[in-house]
């Protein structure tokens, strides 16, 4: 899957749900990549207030996804289910 240069729009956790959605912005709108039973969130950017950076690199694991951001930064996530829609999968 490759999402370099995309960007995150919105980035949004229900802690007491354990559920997060990271909202992507394409081209011709936006999708989200949905995650539940979340267990551990790593949120690291590099310039906070700055407008968001493009994705640099994504790496989907067993119930792992990390997002490095172009200029620093990454989101890590563990959770028990991430939903990845088709579209990005299918994203060049």
């Amino acid at each position: 899957m490759d999402l370099h240069g995309l960007s995150i729009l919105r980035l949004n956790v229900d802690w007491m749900a354990g559920v997060l959605s990271i909202d992507i912005g394409l081209g011709d709108g936006e999708v989200a990549i949905r995650s539940s039973g979340l267990r551990r969130l790593s949120v690291v950017w590099a310039v906070p207030g700055a407008p968001s950076q493009p994705i640099g690199r994504v790496d989907v694991g067993h119930e792992k996804l990390n997002i490095e951001i172009q200029g620093g930064g990454h989101i890590s996530i563990e959770a028990s289910s991430i939903e990845i829609p088709e579209r990005l999968q299918r994203t060049p």
